[in-house]
């Protein structure tokens, strides 16, 4: 880990004007033909440990490549590509004291050929990847450039995306349409590498190895979508990044899916977050007096009273009669209320005049009420193997007098007794 401190100038500053930039190298280098990438952060012009790509050229073929990159970032940036696709050009020095040039521009994760070594993407992970390359590739045509070398080492890679981080090869289109398809012939070289892990017959500076036909049986084996979106490039055909992008449209975006959470064992439940009632609701509470505490104490016991003697008077109403041994009137209670009387009074009243409608004498004044006193007197019930005292009739509540059940069941079987001599005679 090294720290060097170096005075940049930037494509907002003014002609001359430098900035104190802070580098904090982590010893990681990417090379190339003409220079050496090392990562790390950097510090200053108003940004904060930004990852980046710190660029040290060599000699004039150094110098030119990164006049040419100063060049094509900064009409993007001017064009207002800046949204992670291509790298940001932070500073850059032309004239350093040990001759060549140096470039500094923000990074989106490292090399694909160091980032890829080990792992393999699934095709769900291939997704963004493939659509940062080809919409990147889309937008240099747009503006009339071809980059010219489209490899694992000029593409950095995060986990997630791809980023074209190296553009000093890159041209203007000078001959038809051939620059721009070769970069998306070496694109579809690249996303067979990235999904394989084996060099494309496709590739930038192929040497021949690998058949293309074989590369599209393992791609419509093992990554069916992918297969589909670089069907053109496989069949021979030339088609732009443009038309690559819209058969994207058959290979549904996935969704981003969660970190795996390891499992664990049973936590202490914590509390939840307070929510704004909450917090209302406590601000209520917070330093309460003696005097709403005294409140307080006094309507819970009030409340309390309240439901006790509740439960007392209902308690009272459902008892039985035979719970005292005595029968309870109309006034013997005093704390009764006197809507529950004049209730009492009036049912009592409507008692008496249902019963004188069949004959019976009326009630005394102060006697007891059906159903709040004990049950009337009943007649005797006959003995075990006796017929009723007033057999074959009985006496109704009323006092009328009608046949006893058991007399139509006595003639019923008389009749079929009857008739059953008259059959076998």
């Amino acid at each position: 880990m090294t720290t060097e401190i170096t005075r940049l100038l930037t494509r907002t500053g003014a002609a001359g004007d430098r900035v104190e930039f802070t580098l904090t190298l982590d010893g990681g280098e990417v090379r190339g033909t003409r220079f050496t990438g090392h990562y790390g952060t950097v510090r200053g012009g108003g940004l904060t440990d930004v990852d980046c790509l710190y660029k040290v050229a060599r000699w004039d073929r150094g110098r030119r490549a990164v006049e040419n990159e100063i060049a094509v970032l900064s009409g993007l940036g001017w064009a207002g590509v800046n949204d992670g696709r291509f790298a940001e050009l932070i500073g850059y020095d032309l004239d350093p004291a040990e001759g060549g040039a140096v470039l500094v521009q923000r990074r989106r994760g490292r090399a694909a050929a160091q980032r890829l070594a080990t792992t393999m993407p699934t095709e769900d992970e291939l997704w963004q990847p493939t659509h940062d390359l080809l919409s990147a590739l889309q937008i240099l045509a747009h503006h009339n450039y071809v980059h010219g070398a489209i490899s694992s080492t000029t593409v950095f890679w995060d986990g997630e995306g791809l980023q074209i981080a190296d553009l000093s090869m890159a041209t203007t289109q000078t001959d038809a349409e051939d620059g721009a398809v070769r970069d998306v012939r070496h694109a579809a070289g690249l996303l067979y590498w990235l999904a394989s892990g084996d060099d494309s017959a496709f590739g930038y500076q192929a040497d021949g190895a690998g058949s293309a036909e074989q590369e599209y049986r393992w791609l419509k084996a093992h990554r069916p979508c992918l297969a589909m979106v670089l069907r053109p490039v496989y069949e021979g055909e030339s088609p732009t990044a443009e038309e690559l992008l819209a058969a994207m449209v058959g290979w549904p975006r996935p969704v981003r899916p969660r970190r795996p959470v390891p499992p664990r064992g049973p936590e202490p439940k914590k509390d939840r977050e307070p929510t704004r009632a909450d917090d209302t609701e406590t601000q209520h509470h917070i330093g309460a007096t003696p005097e709403d505490d005294a409140h307080t104490h006094q309507d819970a016991k009030t409340s309390q009273d309240a439901k006790t003697s509740q439960d007392t008077r209902t308690h009272q109403d459902t008892r039985k009669p035979t719970d005292t041994g005595s029968t309870r009137r109309l006034g013997d209670d005093p704390s009764e209320p006197p809507d529950d009387r004049e209730d009492r009074q009036f049912r009592k009243y409507l008692v008496e005049k249902v019963t004188n409608m069949h004959g019976q004498p009326e009630q005394p004044v102060g006697a007891a009420v059906p159903g709040s006193g004990p049950a009337p007197s009943r007649r005797p019930r006959p003995e075990p193997g006796s017929l009723p005292p007033d057999f074959p009739f009985r006496v109704g509540e009323d006092g009328g007098r009608r046949p006893h059940p058991l007399v139509w069941v006595a003639v019923g079987a008389l009749v079929a007794v009857i008739l059953l001599l008259v059959v076998f005679s």
